[in-house]
């Protein structure tokens, strides 16, 4: 084969393979710019229609966002100097602090406030008798509300549609009484026997929004697939908290407990939620910083620890009152006279009121008969 011919042949083999090359390189290339026009235009639509849509748009206006936004962040970090450290606070800690300053905060600011303004109330329940009597049961009641109604779960209480709410039933609790018509309990002897016409009125349109608001309630654990859940909580709380309590003659259904026990269902991180349940918090508030944290079965209570404590002294207003509680007579009624012991009159030799022990009568709300309590 001549030369010629041969070095012919050569170059147009080179020059295939380098046709290879440049054609592999080019689908690389393509290949590439494909993937990238891809992630750019998955939909695969012209240029025109890819660009980047809009962001979305907040769900709350800014107005309504100052009524949802913590006053202060639900977690904060602390600085340790000497072990050059920062040890984050749990977010449940943050709520739980910010929990118990509103609380104890409303419950002496409305102590002090109810009685400047005159409101009515407990004359001589103060804050000492607070502490000694009923602070474990508050602090307890406080725990259980913050548990139960997903205070460590939700969003802070320090927002504004949360604290406005609470303030104003707290103050409007107190405020209402000032009216006659509203100086009425709710038990069934008082509903049935004493209430006025305008009463009725105005707790049937309480009723009303407290139904609305349970609809809504439910309606929204439907939604979000936890009704069954929150139903359980309702009967099991019921169970425990009301229906003891509730199957006695004595039981006195205390504006403190309505509220307490309502809202810790009013739990979801929602605003009207939130609000629905710092309106019931504030009435709990109102119940123990005017009356103190009152048994729910009054008299019954009293009577009954009295007997089971075999109380040998009893004090009403610096008077000693004294007792043999192995005489005290259980079914009748017999006076028990200031510092002169039992006595069958009224008064004692000086002639000084007394206070009636004995039997018990619940009042009956289906004779309007009046009890003892």
């Amino acid at each position: 084969m001549p030369i010629n011919e041969m070095l012919r042949e050569n170059m147009e083999r080179e020059q295939g393979l380098q046709m290879q090359i440049v054609t592999a390189n080019e689908a690389s290339q393509i290949s590439t710019l494909s993937g990238s026009f891809d992630e750019e235009n998955p939909t695969g639509q012209n240029g025109s229609e890819s660009e980047p849509s809009a962001p979305p748009m907040p769900t709350e206006s800014r107005f309504g966002r100052i009524f949802t936004t913590n006053l202060l962040p639900d977690s904060f970090t602390i600085p340790i100097p000497i072990f050059y450290t920062v040890e984050p606070l749990p977010e449940w800690g943050v709520r739980a602090f910010k929990f118990a300053v509103v609380t104890t905060g409303g419950i002496l600011g409305f102590h002090r406030l109810i009685r400047k303004l005159g409101y009515e109330h407990d004359p001589i329940y103060d804050i000492e008798h607070l502490m000694l009597y009923d602070l474990h049961a508050i602090a307890l009641d406080a725990f259980t509300f913050f548990a139960v109604g997903r205070g460590w779960k939700n969003k802070g209480c320090d927002t504004l549609g949360y604290l406005i709410p609470l303030a104003l039933s707290a103050w409007f609790f107190s405020a209402m009484t000032e009216w006659s018509v509203f100086r009425y309990n709710v038990s069934m002897y008082q509903i049935m026997c004493v209430w006025p016409t305008e009463l009725y009125f105005f707790a049937g349109a309480a009723a009303l929004g407290l139904l609305v608001n349970v609809i809504a309630h439910v309606v929204k654990a439907i939604k979000e697939g936890v009704f069954i859940g929150r139903a359980l909580e309702i009967v099991l709380t019921f169970a425990v908290f009301c229906a003891p309590v509730g199957s006695s003659p004595f039981f006195h259904f205390h504006h403190w407990f309505f509220a307490w026990f309502v809202g810790l269902h009013a739990n979801f991180d929602t605003w009207w939620s939130r609000a629905s349940q710092g309106l019931l918090w504030g009435v709990y508030i109102n119940g123990i910083a005017g009356y103190g944290r009152d048994s729910l079965l009054g008299c019954l209570s009293a009577y009954y620890n009295s007997l089971q404590g075999q109380c040998g002294h009893l004090e009403q207003e610096g008077s000693e009152i004294c007792i043999n509680p192995d005489e005290l007579p259980v079914g009748q009624n017999i006076s028990i006279g200031f510092d002169h012991g039992m006595n069958a009159t009224g008064t004692d030799v000086d002639g000084h009121p007394f206070l009636g022990f004995g039997e018990l009568v619940a009042a009956d709300w289906e004779t309007c008969t009046p009890g003892s309590h």
